[in-house]
């Protein structure tokens, strides 16, 4: 069983688990803003974090640090491993790009 470890941001953010080989949590962590986010891929890095794509409709807040260019936004966050899975960095495209 998966527990959440803090309350959204919105009404939906990014939900990522890292679980072991035995199914137990070895970290999780929680991104977003004020409104929504939806999370479509994450794939592994060649340095060991992650990189998640999904779009959102929320402006500067929570772990946005971009207002939105209207409408709904392509987001891109790199989840690092040094020195912890909270340290990442983000940016985004218009998603009529």
């Amino acid at each position: 069983m998966c527990i959440r470890d803090r309350n959204n941001f919105g009404s939906s953010d990014y939900w990522v688990i890292k679980i072991n080989s035995t199914g137990g949590i070895v970290w999780q962590n929680d991104i977003g803003s004020f409104s929504d986010e939806y999370l479509n891929s994450v794939k592994q890095t060649s340095d060991g974090g992650y990189i998640l794509a999904g779009y959102t409709n929320s402006g500067i807040a929570g772990d946005k640090t971009e207002n939105s260019l209207g409408g709904t936004d392509y987001w891109v966050c790199l989840l690092y491993t040094s020195p912890s899975p909270r340290d990442r960095t983000r940016s985004r495209m218009p998603s009529s790009a």
